[in-house]
């Protein structure tokens, strides 16, 4: 019986087998079952060569992304598989010329009867359009029987065409692995699992544009053939067809797909490639916050912003996070075996570093060390949250500790006591990130926590307005934070959220609010035009430019409707001032 523990489970282990694709743990307890109907398969039938695919394990990963160095990788890989399969094509069609040349050796010498003739002519008819293989193995049958009159079909190469199209299915297959990652991410699976399926339609292929123009000029048809020639290959394997509306759903070999994989920093292992570049690739050490990580993250971020280059420490954060390779002293630049190795510690070594003790925590604060702190950047708390191997609970105690910092100017200039900060840093500690199912405590995913405390010191920033507009002083900490405050007249924390709330509306309507913005300014801005245009036709009126016809047909014709209403008392008013001028 398996052991009870009460330890918080990650939002990641519910979701432990595979809930975007066809891969499941399954327990060995689990007794067998029947096998379902749309499992996806290898069609052995359509391969030219079983052999290639033989002894082939799923590309697993589990934050799988294909950025530039994957897909460069993985294409390497297809071409060199490729020419090797071509190889191996032509040496087969070398051994079907031969048993050709038996063939019309036969015909030559011997004369068909009709028997022959007749059911030589109803296999041609009958199986023309088979597939090269199929073809092939049923004409060894047929002339076994019939006596050597029909040759074989030759094997064709894949052609370059055909790579241009696994481009473009690559390329789809990229944005397909994105967006089931993109939701892995957020559940906070942290379990290795295959790939999910690459989803072929031919359509989408035809239709994918670069620069206002299509990729390929194709046809539907032209994919399929490409498609099926390269799952003849072995490129494709594990056919599943589940309908026409739907696109045919299959698996890229293993020996020529390459993922890189978000958790580990990796690109997969490569011990199933048996077609592998001479050049290898050096991946970086990324553990390290250094440049070249962080070019690394410039690659993969969707086409976030980058990283900024250094940042600055603030008091009680020890640490540098953004800190360069060091330079190297005389000791270390004259090689050989060094004397006490330092090794530079991980982000999430120094973040546990920086986590003080309550007393100490509580003390400090009291004492106004925080006052001037500055937020750390938020990048680094998200990578941190993905990458990272903090515990929950002592990210947890490095989040609060940071908005405690943050709150800290609330009493700048103040007295405050250490024990209404602890009471304050206990009360936080107690509820805040926790949320309770079924009875039992869990804590929040480390994503969600960095999201909280971004509101949470937007609150803290826009209480700090506030009683700088009133001159208002803030409660006490152990007041001020009390999650029972929760009404205007109270002056608590806890009320901010109504500020939160009206901000989050703010944000959502900007949007409509710049709409509308926009709109008046272009009805303002045509109101002017006309206004001069109208003014501009009065004026040629009086100076005898044009005929009162004219200018009524004018207004009338380019000018709104109000300008014509108008047009008679602005005449009368310009000729009164004129003639008493």
């Amino acid at each position: 019986m398996q052991k009870r523990t009460h330890q918080a489970q990650s939002l990641g282990s519910l979701f432990s087998g595979n809930i975007f694709g066809n891969h499941a743990n399954t327990p060995v307890s689990v007794k067998p079952t029947a096998k379902p109907k749309n499992k996806p398969a290898t069609r052995l039938e359509k391969l030219t060569f079983p052999e290639l695919i033989e002894n082939c394990t799923p590309v697993t990963a589990v934050h799988p992304f294909i950025d530039t160095t994957a897909f460069a990788a993985t294409m390497d890989n297809y071409r060199l598989y490729i020419a090797h399969y071509n190889t191996m094509i032509k040496a087969l069609n070398e051994e079907t010329e031969k048993y050709n040349a038996a063939v019309r050796t036969f015909t030559s010498q011997n004369t068909l009867n009709e028997v022959q003739k007749t059911f030589s002519g109803l296999f041609l008819k009958q199986h023309r359009n088979a597939k090269t293989k199929e073809y092939n193995l049923l004409v060894e049958e047929f002339n076994t029987d019939r006596g050597m009159i029909i040759e074989k079909k030759k094997f064709h190469t894949v052609k370059y065409a055909s790579e241009i199209v696994f481009q473009q299915i690559v390329y789809l297959y990229s944005l397909q692995l994105q967006k089931t990652t993109t939701e892995y991410i957020k559940l906070g699976i942290s379990e290795a699992s295959p790939v999910r399926q690459l989803e072929i339609n031919a359509h989408h292929v035809t239709n994918l544009k670069r620069n206002g123009a299509f990729s390929i000029n194709v046809t539907n048809t032209t994919v399929r053939a490409h498609r099926e020639r390269l799952e003849e290959a072995g490129v494709f394997v594990d056919y599943l067809f589940r309908g026409h509306k739907t696109g045919l759903k299959m698996n890229i070999s293993s020996q020529i797909l390459v993922v890189f994989d978000a958790k580990t920093q990796k690109l997969t292992d490569t011990e199933n490639q048996a077609f592998t570049s001479r050049t290898n690739k050096k991946l970086t050490d990324n553990n390290e916050v250094t440049r070249a990580f962080k070019s690394n993250i410039k690659k993969i971020e969707n086409g976030q912003a980058d990283f900024l280059e250094k940042g600055t420490p603030t008091a009680g954060f020890s640490f540098v996070f953004y800190k360069n390779i060091p330079e190297q002293d005389e000791k270390s630049k004259q090689g050989g075996g060094g004397e006490n190795v330092k090794v530079s510690k991980t982000l999430s070594e120094k973040m546990e570093a920086a986590i003080l003790n309550d007393q100490d925590f509580a003390e400090k604060l009291a004492s106004g060390a925080f006052h001037n702190h500055k937020r750390v950047d938020k990048r680094y708390l998200y990578q941190e949250s993905m990458y990272g191997t903090m515990s929950r609970a002592d990210f947890k105690t490095f989040i609060l500790q940071e908005f405690f910092k943050n709150a800290s100017k609330l009493y700048r200039g103040k007295r405050v006591y250490i024990g209404c900060w602890k009471k304050a840093i206990n009360a936080y500690a107690e509820k805040q990130f926790i949320v309770n199912n079924g009875g039992e405590p869990f804590l929040f995913n480390k994503q969600l926590m960095v999201d909280k405390l971004d509101e949470m010191i937007w609150r803290v920033n826009n209480a700090h307005k506030w009683f700088l507009k009133t001159k208002i002083n803030p409660l006490f900490p152990s007041d001020y934070f009390d999650f029972s405050r929760t009404e205007k007249q109270e002056i608590g924390f806890e009320y901010t959220k109504k500020a939160w709330k009206n901000h989050l509306k703010y944000i959502e309507n900007k949007p409509k609010l710049a709409q509308s913005v926009t709109k008046k300014s272009t009805i303002r801005k045509q109101n002017i035009n006309h206004s001069k245009k109208f003014d501009i036709k009065i004026n040629q009126f009086f100076k005898n430019r044009i005929e009162l016809n004219e200018l009524i047909d004018y207004v009338n014709t380019n000018l709104p409707s109000n300008y014509l209403q108008k047009l008679s008392d602005t005449l009368l008013k310009v000729s009164v001032t004129k003639h008493e001028c």
